[in-house]
């Protein structure tokens, strides 16, 4: 393994790539804030460096794994430093490592400086301020990997991309659908693509009707997607959706919730514009896309719409199923169509 300066964070895709083309660095930091919700990129990465680092010439080596949050830095640091008794390389991985004491920076640091070539150190953290005395201490012989859930603009083509790692191909319509069902989770867009891989059997191309049939409604769907639906007057979805959420035991007053929500939201965006500077998040876009089909009027009477239909909840003995779909009726101004 060759040295390397330290240098600005790299993206997932460009590590990954350089992974395979360039081979192991002796030390990577993985960083990210939401580390820890979505963990699928960071295992995803490690794995991949195990296996490389188990595929070259000496294929013995140990494995050994340390949280800096309860393991003692200077256990860490000796670790690092030490040799194994029983094989040539070590893989070391130590999470948490911006809550290493200034012991345990210190060491690093030093080890920074003269890296055992023939090991591999995974550094996890959940931030790359440089401004942080411990980063700018170790950022040397480091390689740095930023690791962020993609946005949703590039989720095809990780769709595409998981799908090849399983020899599929992928029509467009089939990733635009997985996208919808799935979410903006890499690990559950992972697990419908393993499942459709084990559905299709020996055909290499997963097609729309193939996720409709493997996926469908087999997810739960939760107050965000209720959410999204609305925010896109999608009318078949959202009915779906509430029809998913009541058939699973969700209380009509948590629906009710979520639809008051929706439009108190919505009408706070309305009135007070888009924040140019807010990161893009599902939340985000579902406001954005509501400010397209909402207009401020149809909100307030929403509002009343919606205490009316949670009267009828409370006082009446209707199935919960009808007044909601008699209350999204009216709110996306389908009146006229039949209840089924």
């Amino acid at each position: 393994m060759a040295k390397t300066s330290g240098s600005a964070p790299q993206n997932y895709s460009d590590a990954e790539r350089s992974l395979k083309r360039d081979g192991l660095k002796p030390v990577y930091l993985l960083a990210g804030r939401k580390l820890w919700a979505d963990s699928y990129l960071r295992d995803r990465f490690i794995d991949k460096v195990k296996k490389q680092f188990h595929g070259s010439d000496d294929s013995d080596y140990t494995l050994e794994t340390f949280h800096a949050a309860s393991d003692k830095a200077e256990n860490i640091i000796n670790s690092l430093s030490t040799a194994n008794l029983f094989t040539n390389k070590k893989l070391i991985v130590i999470h948490d490592v911006q809550r290493m004491n200034e012991q345990g920076i210190k060491g690093l640091a030093q080890y920074m400086n003269d890296p055992i070539l023939d090991n591999c150190v995974i550094l996890v953290s959940l931030n790359f301020d440089a401004r942080r005395k411990w980063y700018s201490s170790i950022n040397k012989n480091l390689m740095s990997v930023k690791i962020e859930t993609p946005f949703a603009n590039k989720m095809p083509q990780w769709i595409t991309l998981l799908a090849k790692s399983r020899d599929k191909n992928i029509s467009r319509d089939a990733s635009g659908l997985i996208a919808e069902y799935a979410g903006d989770t890499l690990q559950m867009i992972d697990m419908e693509i393993e499942k459709l891989s084990i559905f299709i059997g020996e055909k290499e191309l997963i097609e729309e009707n193939d996720v409709k049939e493997a996926i469908g409604f087999s997810r739960q769907l939760s107050p965000f997607d209720l959410e999204k639906y609305f925010a896109n007057k999608d009318l078949n979805w959202t009915l779906s959706a509430i029809d998913n959420m009541l058939e699973r035991g969700e209380k009509p007053t948590a629906i009710t919730i979520t639809i008051y929500n929706f439009i108190m939201n919505t009408l706070v965006y309305l009135e007070t514009g888009s924040n140019s500077s807010a990161r893009w998040s599902p939340r985000e876009q579902n406001k954005k896309d509501a400010a397209k089909y909402w207009k401020r009027a149809d909100l307030v009477e929403s509002l009343i719409l919606v205490r009316e239909s949670d009267l009828k909840i409370k006082q009446t003995k209707i199935p919960h199923r009808v007044i909601f779909t008699e209350l999204v009726l009216k709110m996306f101004d389908k009146k006229g169509e039949a209840v089924a």
